[in-house]
């Protein structure tokens, strides 16, 4: 873990980490749209992705 001098500074950096995650996934939805042809909203593609990594940790043994 990240050792930082305050609570706000460790919360900026988990808001930054969230927002990368988050531009990666809508950078991947556009193209994955574009290459599929599909008409899949971003909420949709979200969870599909999430369910795929969540289920790829299942299949390791992880419980989450």
């Amino acid at each position: 873990m990240i050792l930082c001098e305050s609570w706000k500074q460790t919360l900026g950096l988990i808001r930054i980490f969230y927002n990368v995650i988050d531009m990666a996934l809508i950078n991947s939805w556009i193209i994955y749209k574009h290459v599929c042809n599909s008409s899949i909203s971003p909420r949709m593609f979200m969870h599909r992705v999430s369910e795929e990594l969540t289920g790829a940790l299942q299949t390791k043994g992880y419980k989450l």
